[in-house]
């Protein structure tokens, strides 16, 4: 599902593009499935930071891991309540 043509389109291969996710009138946050929307509220208490400066490595499995895992450095933003 995550690199699929018939679902994202031509460019299904770039990740960063925020008119996948925002409102192109409002630039309000539009989540395709509820969980999206919930993992956002959640993340955005949080500060994540990738811990090490390597290229992440993909291991072509069923839910597509990555080689290692992905680690990172997660704290609470200070403004959050």
């Amino acid at each position: 599902m995550g690199r699929m043509q018939a679902l994202w389109g031509a460019d299904f291969e770039e990740f960063e593009k925020p008119e996948r996710w925002l409102e192109a009138e409002t630039g309000a946050f539009r989540p395709r499935e509820p969980f999206q929307s919930i993992a956002a509220c959640v993340l955005e208490r949080f500060v994540v930071e990738g811990k090490e400066a390597h290229p992440p490595e993909v291991m072509a499995t069923l839910t597509l891991k990555m080689k290692g895992g992905l680690p990172v450095h997660v704290r609470l933003r200070e403004n959050s309540s």
